[in-house]
């Protein structure tokens, strides 16, 4: 399983780091996730995969794959 976290810092620190899907949301397989990735950064930036400059979005396994 995997979770897309959205990562905010400011001045050095991280103001939040949250599950971007919602909470309890997880991906099935990194490919999904990776897709989901992809659509915040279009969604946030107006750019497939890209986020402003102290944000970004990671995908991270939180247990087998299914």
């Amino acid at each position: 399983m995997w979770v897309l976290v959205y990562i905010f810092i400011n001045g050095g620190t991280v103001v939040s780091a949250i599950n971007a899907s919602g909470n309890g949301h997880k991906y099935s397989n990194m490919y999904e996730c990776f897709e989901a990735r992809e659509e915040l950064g279009k969604a946030l930036s107006g750019r497939s995969g890209y986020f402003d400059v102290g944000t970004q979005a990671i995908c991270v396994q939180i247990g087998d794959s299914a």
